[in-house]
């Protein structure tokens, strides 16, 4: 069993997470986010890249693939399509903004047609939110969403910063405990971490291309949150996802994503980490 310190911090993890777990219980008034299943199936992918051409690796085989085809991704900006599995099977679209810049540094906006309907800003452990909806402009900062699970559906907030390097975060956990615990089917490499504060991650790579199309995180046999990615593209040599739905079991549902648009290591827009508050907007604590 592996040390139960915390996890190697990585940049990108459920992104999104932030969207559905922080910003729409603003939205909706809700001190809680409840979401209902997307009900759509998820169909196998076609591979952006050659096949590896063999079958039945060992773990040190997989890493060496997995390094190298690696890139080093500093910054992200990309355009999604952001669908909520909502009350009784109902629906909610967003078209989402997104810039993120490591270490820990975020903006998403989020519009529908009638306008934007959220703005956050992550930067290191400041946390603001302008919903506009409400006109409540929410801060405080990550330490307080660790100590208030119910605003993020029981997800650490650690882990709003990985989905889109989800191979980066598999070698990171390599790098720190040197070991690939791994076993085989007939499709997939099964990478299980077990740590002995009761946690465990769970990647699942495809054995032609070893793209992982399975991520999952348990606290005991209680999944607390899950990642299946519905695609991948190259973009300037980067494997980023086209697609990813997350489970969220303390939310009672998933939402889904697709990547419209991904430029990796674009340089930042001069404002991206200028939050403008309109005027009017009452103040909360994030927290509450």
């Amino acid at each position: 069993m592996i040390d139960g310190g915390p996890f190697v911090r990585r940049l990108y993890f459920v992104i999104m997470l932030f969207v559905i777990a922080g910003a729409l219980p603003m939205v909706t008034g809700c001190g809680r986010v409840r979401l209902r299943p997307l009900r759509q199936p998820v169909p196998e992918f076609t591979s952006p890249i050659a096949p590896v051409g063999r079958y039945n690796l060992q773990a040190s085989e997989v890493v060496t693939v997995l390094k190298q085809r690696q890139r080093n991704l500093r910054t992200i900006r990309a355009n999604l399509n952001l669908v909520l599995g909502g009350r009784e099977a109902a629906r909610q679209r967003f078209d989402v903004s997104m810039f993120v810049q490591q270490p820990n540094r975020l903006r998403l906006r989020g519009t529908q047609e009638q306008g934007t309907v959220f703005d956050v800003l992550i930067n290191r452990n400041d946390v603001q939110a302008v919903v506009y909806p409400e006109r409540r402009y929410y801060r405080g900062t990550l330490d307080q969403l660790r100590r208030n699970p119910q605003v993020t559906a029981g997800i650490d907030p650690e882990l709003f910063f990985d989905v889109l390097s989800m191979e980066q975060l598999l070698l990171s956990r390599h790098a720190a405990y040197r070991q690939l615990p791994m076993r085989r089917d007939l499709r997939h490499y099964e990478v299980r971490f077990d740590y002995s504060n009761g946690t465990s991650e769970v990647f699942r790579l495809r054995q032609q291309d070893l793209l992982i199309d399975r991520y999952e995180r348990f606290m005991g046999r209680n999944l607390t949150a899950g990642v299946t990615f519905t695609g991948y593209q190259l973009a300037d040599g980067h494997l980023v996802p086209t697609g990813f739905i997350v489970d969220v079991p303390a939310a009672g549902g998933q939402f889904g994503a697709s990547v419209v648009e991904a430029r990796p290591n674009a340089p930042a827009p001069e404002t991206v980490y200028d939050l403008r508050v309109p005027e009017g907007f009452v103040e909360r604590p994030i927290s509450q």
